[in-house]
């Protein structure tokens, strides 16, 4: 199956490539250069084309790693607390995640891991209706979603 349905992933597609979606995120853990790589080159448009299926994949291992979480608070999970933090602010750098979305980052160690999931489900919420909006309208930004 395909990274993606409609251009973000449903639920029933993050099931299937959890998989390859956690082989990205172990990269990004052996090679660390790669998040600073990611940052880099997240504000480019031409970039962001190519690597949205890496961001989807760490997108899509932090709300897996967070809908199982069973610890009271996010910060217990430093690492993977880092990497959504991570994911998101490359999100934001590219455009993708407006105010006041953009500062969900900030929240996320003061929350529960099941609100962290909420949160990114309305990011991703956010991220599907945004790309139908942008699809209907026939608007196409730089960075698209």
């Amino acid at each position: 199956p395909g990274i993606c349905v409609d251009g973000w992933p449903d639920e029933e597609n993050l099931k299937t490539t959890l998989e390859r979606d956690l082989q990205v995120k172990k990269r990004f853990e052996e090679h660390p250069f790669l998040w600073e790589l990611l940052h880099l080159v997240s504000p480019v448009a031409s970039a962001v084309s190519v690597c949205r299926p890496v961001l989807v994949s760490l997108f899509a291992s932090q709300m897996a790693f967070w809908s199982q979480c069973r610890e009271k608070r996010t910060n217990a999970a430093p690492k993977e607390l880092d990497v959504t933090y991570r994911v998101l602010n490359a999100m934001t750098k590219t455009g993708w995640l407006p105010a006041p979305i953009s500062s969900v980052p900030q929240w996320m160690g003061l929350v529960s891991p099941s609100e962290t999931q909420a949160l990114l489900t309305a990011c991703l919420k956010y991220l599907k209706e945004k790309k139908a909006e942008r699809e209907e309208s026939g608007n196409s930004t730089t960075n698209e979603i």
